[in-house]
């Protein structure tokens, strides 16, 4: 039986959401994206919305690229206004496709303008990876199970051209 994961569920961090300000330097934001090991930071305005999003991908485009200083620019000259979120109740799939859709590895999980968490794609993958191997250490078991039911049910004898012998 299928059931379908919300992005809530499978967010690392969920409650846990690291927030600059526009007005602080990038090189502000690029030390605590470093202290925290993140890829990108919400941008929190004086009313506590969201006014954006600052990622590597921002930092590197407009700051490293055109070789500016970090000390100098401010968060609010670098950031990605548009942000592009999901609410709690997305489902898993869901976020995924709107993340391929709109080139993007983090997706803010907001309600009524407030920022709840954050899904991102390595989020997504652990959570494949872990199902897989779920589902692997299952059929694993049933297997062994069978196999000690019914001695060589498991076991495959092929002919002389590699055809399975039933």
């Amino acid at each position: 039986m299928s059931t379908v994961m919300q992005v809530e569920h499978v967010a690392r961090g969920t409650g846990k959401i690291f927030t600059v300000s526009p007005h602080q330097t990038v090189a502000e934001a690029v030390r605590l994206m470093n202290e925290s090991e993140i890829g990108c930071l919400l941008v929190i305005d004086e009313h506590g919305k969201i006014a954006g999003i600052l990622t590597e991908r921002d930092i590197i485009t407009r700051i490293i690229g055109p070789a500016l200083d970090p000390n100098d620019a401010l968060v609010d000259t670098v950031m990605t206004r548009k942000v592009v979120a999901c609410t709690r109740d997305t489902s898993l799939a869901r976020a995924q496709q709107v993340m391929a859709d709109h080139n993007i590895r983090h997706l803010p999980i907001v309600e009524s303008g407030r920022a709840l968490g954050m899904i991102s794609s390595r989020d997504v993958l652990a959570h494949q990876l872990a199902t897989v191997q779920a589902v692997a250490r299952q059929q694993s078991k049933l297997l062994h199970d069978l196999e000690h039911q019914h001695p060589g049910i498991s076991h495959i004898v092929k002919d002389g051209f590699g055809r399975v012998v039933i």
